[in-house]
């Protein structure tokens, strides 16, 4: 595994003296930096925060390489089918703006019609031009729409959307 981000790299480092100094309690010296003995209570919560602070990075990372779009063209089939049981769907409508979203917020577009899929990219709250890819899922109470907006596609909540003309 590599890691580009320093703030990454900066929590494993971390991570490491904490887990190190609490599997040896301290009492280290390494060149002008020294580590004092400390307690068995404090050994502890140094091994726990270490780990927390590895753990951390370990999801920053993985985070972040789940974040890069999927494809900047139309999906192919093969592309969208491990997302199953759409259903193809011709509202009339091509393009539609984002609603019900906060001003300081963004709307996800998702891999998979679900709110727990993948992040694939995002539209602004008051994002226009936002291009219905005629395919949809119902998921629960809600239809997910098959989106392109700019070079993102993927999957939207129809709840944030309206016809552009609306």
């Amino acid at each position: 595994m590599t890691i580009e981000n320093p703030v990454e790299n900066l929590l494993i480092l971390i991570g490491a003296v904490l887990v190190l100094t609490g599997i040896v309690g301290g009492g280290l010296k390494i060149k002008e930096v020294s580590i004092p003995r400390i307690s068995g209570t404090a050994r502890v919560l140094a091994m726990i925060t270490g780990m927390a602070f590895i753990g951390t990075s370990v999801y920053l990372y993985e985070a972040d390489s789940k974040d890069t779009p999927t494809t900047t063209g139309l999906p192919d089939q093969r592309e969208i089918d491990h997302c199953a049981n759409y259903e193809d769907f011709d509202s009339g409508i091509e393009t539609y703006r984002v609603i019900n979203v906060a001003d300081h917020d963004v709307l996800n577009i998702r891999e998979c019609p679900h709110f727990s899929s993948t992040k694939v990219g995002t539209i602004p709250h008051d994002g226009q031009n936002v291009i219905f890819l005629k395919k949809r899922k119902r998921v629960n109470d809600f239809y997910w729409y098959l989106v392109k907006y700019q070079e993102n596609i993927g999957w939207v909540n129809s709840h944030y959307l309206i016809a552009e003309s609306a």
